[in-house]
């Protein structure tokens, strides 16, 4: 859904990680002005703008600002856009043999929320699941209660 600010909890962009943030103004539009910031420990770490002409599509990526850590990330637009944040990684793991590679995309939430619900939450052997969590607003640290629900109640 198109809209004018988008956040993310997650883009990592360390060693062995290749996060990209794409930026999709759809046709018809006027071009937008993009403002993006990095944020890591409570502060914005670094910003680029982009214009991004109508019906056009636009990919940066936090390397290209010097950007290697972990970070979350606030798009900001004065026109509506769609914003993604697709990853690919290849690292390794203690308790498995070989290379661990793979890649995951989503979607920008268009504003902080207090309540998540995720649909899948596999603690089996060999795979390891990660829920990001991110405070855009530094002055109010959030308390934070993650409950985990079996399938049999």
């Amino acid at each position: 859904q198109l809209g004018q600010d988008f956040y993310f909890a997650d883009v990592e962009s360390q060693r062995n990680y290749s996060s990209f943030i794409t930026i999709l103004n759809p046709p018809g539009a006027r071009s937008a002005n993009v403002t993006i910031s990095y944020i890591a420990g409570g502060s914005q770490i670094a910003t680029t703008t982009l214009v991004v002409a109508a019906g056009q599509r636009a990919t940066t990526t936090p390397i290209a600002l010097g950007v290697n850590q972990t970070s979350a990330l606030y798009v900001h637009s004065d026109q509506p856009i769609m914003v993604e944040r697709p990853t690919y990684f290849s690292t390794s793991r203690s308790n498995i043999n070989g290379p661990v590679t793979g890649a995951n995309s989503i979607a920008g939430t268009k504003s902080p929320g207090k309540d998540w619900l995720f649909a899948e939450g596999y603690t089996g052997l060999n795979f390891h699941e990660y829920i990001v969590l991110a405070n855009f607003d530094s002055s109010n640290p959030a308390n934070v209660t993650v409950n985990l629900e079996y399938s049999n109640g």
